[in-house]
């Protein structure tokens, strides 16, 4: 009888092992989790960073760790490179992942296409830009749930024909603009035109807000310019929301290479300017609520994060509690989001 005990014990145990090995990575959960993933990627880095003028996918493989508590995945996949600025000046900052294979079997493949932002350049303070853009978006993510959430990561990249030495980067990657508007009950408008007073009011003067906040005039809504579109899936021809990303450009980033664009008169990407349309008073008065509300989570964000150093927590905490000094002062709340709205 004990034998008999010990025998079922033993393939139930068996059981458990299998099933977690065969188990796939769910993309719903894997942006819902919040550890930071340890994950090896191997490519032909050479060949990747030749490719910038027309970069195109190329074949490579990835070894997650700890991905939803399942243990260590390893699958192929394919990376091609990003983004305008980051493709033509930096070294791998920003790839675009694949994870589907031609048998679409792998316990990855649920990923489908993920973005995924590394630093400029090798070195503990591009990493720290890194980190600080990462908490921007985990910032935006206590304003509302229409924003784009974000997963840690830390990547080991290895080139497969030995060429250049490994070398280990923090990351992070993004969720896809599909799930964010499926988790809000919308779907992602097509690239048509849209003016930024077409879209849905309220929402907008949040973003607008918030892009003030963190020193952000690096958008532009008419031509989709950092932000994406959503709209409800029940009533498509409704005002969209505004979805914005990539903050490097912010001033709460303040990334050396960061400069202000020449129209908006602005010296330094930490000068603040508001890119927002006038409201009433009372349109205001409500969306600046809710940004005192959240004040202390959103302080909380940045002071209690492990890999932000010092030095940036310092500048990070001074950059937002300028900001919420300023919303102290009605009179110049008003100047600002009222007086000195833009009208064109």
């Amino acid at each position: 009888m004990k034998y008999l005990q010990f025998w079922l014990f033993c393939c139930l145990i068996f059981t458990i092992q299998v099933n977690a090995q065969d188990k796939v990575v769910s993309r719903k959960q894997f942006f819902t989790d919040t550890a930071m993933v340890v994950v090896t990627l191997q490519t032909d880095l050479k060949k990747l960073q030749t490719k910038r003028k027309n970069p195109s996918f190329q074949p490579g493989r990835i070894i997650w760790h700890n991905a939803d508590s399942t243990g260590d995945v390893a699958g192929d996949i394919k990376v091609r490179l990003r983004g305008n600025f980051r493709r033509e000046n930096c070294g791998i900052a920003s790839l675009m992942v694949e994870f589907r294979d031609s048998t679409n079997q792998s316990r990855l493949s649920n990923l489908k296409n993920l973005k995924l932002v590394a630093p400029c350049f090798r070195g503990y303070e591009n990493e720290q830009l890194v980190i600080k853009e990462f908490l921007v978006y985990k910032i935006y993510n206590e304003l509302t749930d229409k924003s784009f959430r974000v997963r840690l990561m830390q990547v080991t990249f290895e080139d497969v024909n030995d060429k250049m030495k490994p070398y280990t980067q923090y990351a992070f990657v993004i969720e896809p603009i599909d799930d964010l508007a499926k988790r809000n009950d919308c779907i992602e408008e097509d690239e048509k035109q849209v003016l930024t007073e077409q879209t849905n009011r309220a929402h907008t003067t949040l973003v607008n807000i918030f892009q003030y906040m963190i020193g952000n005039t690096d958008f532009g809504i008419p031509v989709y310019h950092n932000i994406k579109l959503i709209v409800p899936a029940n009533a498509p021809t409704a005002a969209p929301y505004v979805i914005p990303y990539d903050f490097d450009y912010s001033g709460l980033v303040n990334a050396p290479y960061a400069v202000p664009h020449e129209s908006t008169g602005l010296i330094s990407v930490t000068e603040r300017k508001y890119m927002g349309f006038p409201r009433t008073w009372e349109e205001i008065q409500a969306t600046v609520a809710l940004f005192k509300a959240q004040k202390e989570d959103i302080l909380k964000i940045v002071s209690t994060h492990p890999l932000l150093g010092d030095t940036a927590k310092k500048e990070m905490e001074g950059f937002l509690e300028e900001f919420y000094n300023f919303l102290n002062s009605d009179n110049r709340v008003k100047g600002e989001f009222i007086n000195r709205a833009r009208t064109q």
